[in-house]
């Protein structure tokens, strides 16, 4: 086995062959609260990103890996490293699994493979997060995987039930430091 993979489940740079699926994952108006998405993305926009997902991550402040089921090679979610800053030698952390995917361990294995690449590969020193702090599940992953809790901020995002009702969104801010 390498770095990017366990008994379950591989992280892979995104192919062309994915674009689709990203696409569908991208414009899934429902997680648009979690991404803090305004706009649908084109097949274009898709397209470009994966071109430029193999450079250099500190370059393009951004690592993506779609994580897919080792028996099957289906595409089980996304992870990534967002705003990669070298000179600090930290990254925020996102992952989104497909709604039938959930609940099945996924997301802690890939959140466990993409800290090993974090630390030891790209030698960060901490991995941030930003959760709901009514997104249960997101916090429990998390914690699992040793990040603690740093911060609480109030009023962080808006969260809109309609185009006419909305309300302010707490977040907990969650680090792990690589010791």
């Amino acid at each position: 086995m390498n770095l990017f993979e366990n008994k379950n489940i591989k992280l892979r740079a995104p192919e062309i062959d994915d674009i689709q699926t990203i696409y569908d994952i991208e414009n899934n108006t429902g997680l648009w609260q979690v991404s803090q998405t305004l706009v649908p993305f084109s097949l274009f926009d898709i397209e470009q990103h994966i071109l430029r997902s193999n450079k250099d991550p500190f370059k393009t402040s951004q690592a993506r890996f779609v994580i897919t089921k080792k028996e099957s090679n289906e595409i089980a979610g996304l992870i990534d490293l967002y705003d990669i800053d070298a000179l600090n030698k930290r990254a925020g952390v996102g992952i989104m699994i497909v709604e039938k995917f959930r609940n099945k361990g996924y997301a802690k294995e890939a959140l466990s493979i993409l800290i090993k690449y974090a630390f030891e590969v790209l030698h960060l020193h901490m991995l941030h997060c930003i959760i709901d702090i009514e997104n249960k599940a997101s916090l429990k992953l998390f914690v699992s995987e040793g990040f603690k809790i740093s911060g609480l901020l109030k009023d962080y995002f808006i969260r809109y039930d309609n185009l006419n009702s909305y309300e302010w969104r707490d977040v907990h801010i969650l680090q792990l430091i690589n010791n």
